[in-house]
């Protein structure tokens, strides 16, 4: 059996999907979503008789409980889906918490984009494990029947009615930790009102530490500090670690711009688009990702660029060999005086890029163009020595008869024998 597609899934709740509501009804979910994103700005007067008006169930006495159902990897759903189909499944994800929730007087509450609301009262102590199981439920069933995952956020256990926009919004705050739970987790908002605010210290000497690191290239430990520094916000505030994440990208454009400086050249990397794919990050591994990613890909620019400035200097270097390989004082080092670097370290280099050292290149390109000499010219032997830049004649023909096997005489006179034949 072929697995049904996204858009497979999309076409069957069109046909399950009918927005059959009254008029009444789209006006009351209107009602409520107004009240939840702006607050209640009337009367209690005239919010009680919208409350009638619009058959609301929920209780202006009772404690008023708040459950987000958030959509998972939504930035990726909407690069497949329209608006339109989203909505879709918006509703289609109401309809199965409906169901899961029929026990309570609940309403809810399409609120657009990637999450929807469902509000409802409890008399009595809640019982935050059934309310999980529930939530459970209905992950489990959406999963299953959409494939789609979802996130649920559990509103604080302590407002009524009339702090119903209150209570959205720290429920909305709530779900931002989702970055450190993951994907289809069940928060509870109660729990994280402990956290501290104004305990958090900026990990400095780990900041020192990684950027020493990333201007060393060494992209391994710096990945495991960068985790080092986001965890350290796990236990506070999320807009600790949005203000984490913002300074340690400026702090990391910097360096990287001080590389660029030290080795002139660009690194052509779009960091402020960098930085804006990061707002889109549902979970810590997903930041985590982008930065490793960032970090790749840096490091393989600089590696480039690195490359590209490299080969353009020995290139330099063979040019120089080819131009002045006729004289017997070239060498390493005078080499290095006309290109202005160390003779280590082109020493080091040219063996990287061509596999031979500078004397052995040399010697190379001495024997290439005494060959077309022997071949080409009347020359005597020790005049053509003289030519390509042997100083010692003896040194000439040791290493002619180490590169090719045989004497110049002999290379000569088989060259002669074949031409006459």
């Amino acid at each position: 059996k072929a697995k049904k597609t996204i858009d497979d899934i999309i076409d069957g709740l069109k046909m399950q999907i009918k927005d059959n509501r009254s008029e009444l009804e789209k006006l009351k979910e209107g009602f409520l979503y107004s009240i939840l994103k702006n607050g209640i700005s009337s009367s209690p007067s005239i919010v009680s008789k919208n409350i009638k008006k619009y058959n609301i169930t929920l209780s202006t006495e009772d404690i008023l409980i708040l459950i987000m159902f958030r959509i998972d990897h939504y930035h990726k759903l909407c690069t497949k889906l329209k608006s339109y189909d989203i909505a879709i499944l918006r509703k289609a994800i109401i309809k199965t918490a409906s169901e899961v929730f029929s026990k309570y007087l609940f309403e809810t509450v399409d609120m657009e984009n990637d999450h929807i609301i469902l509000a409802f009262n409890d008399t009595k102590c809640p019982d935050v494990d059934q309310i999980d199981s529930m939530i459970k439920l209905v992950q489990d069933s959406v999963e299953k029947s959409m494939k789609i995952s979802l996130s649920a956020i559990l509103s604080p256990l302590e407002y009524t009615f009339n702090d119903i926009s209150l209570l959205y919004t720290e429920t909305k705050q709530a779900s931002n930790y989702r970055l450190f739970y993951g994907h289809r987790c069940i928060i509870h908002s109660e729990k994280l009102k402990i956290l501290d605010t104004e305990g958090y210290i900026y990990p400095v000497e780990k900041e020192k530490m990684l950027l020493d690191t990333l201007m060393l290239g060494n992209v391994e430990p710096a990945r495991k500090l960068l985790d080092e520094i986001i965890y350290s916000t796990k236990d506070y505030p999320h807009t600790v670690l949005t203000s984490l994440l913002l300074k340690l990208t400026f702090t990391i454009w910097n360096a990287f711009e001080k590389l660029e400086h030290i080795g002139k050249y660009s690194l052509d990397y779009d960091f402020n688009s960098f930085a804006a794919t990061l707002n889109m990050c549902e979970t810590i591994d997903e930041i985590r990702g982008r930065f490793y990613h960032m970090f790749n890909r840096v490091f393989s620019i600089l590696e480039e660029r690195k490359k590209s400035k490299y080969e353009l200097l020995i290139n330099k270097a063979i040019a120089i060999i080819n131009k002045e390989y006729a004289d017997e004082g070239l060498c390493l080092n005078i080499m290095a005086i006309k290109l202005g670097m160390s003779p280590g370290y082109l020493g080091k280099l040219f063996k990287t890029y061509t596999s031979k050292s500078v004397a052995d290149y040399i010697n190379q390109v001495r024997m290439e163009n005494s060959l077309k000499l022997l071949k080409t010219s009347r020359m005597q032997i020790n005049d053509i020595s003289t030519a390509v830049g042997f100083s010692s004649k003896n040194y000439f023909y040791t290493v002619f008869k180490r590169t090719f096997g045989i004497t110049p005489y002999e290379y000569r006179r088989n060259t002669i024998i074949k031409i006459e034949q």
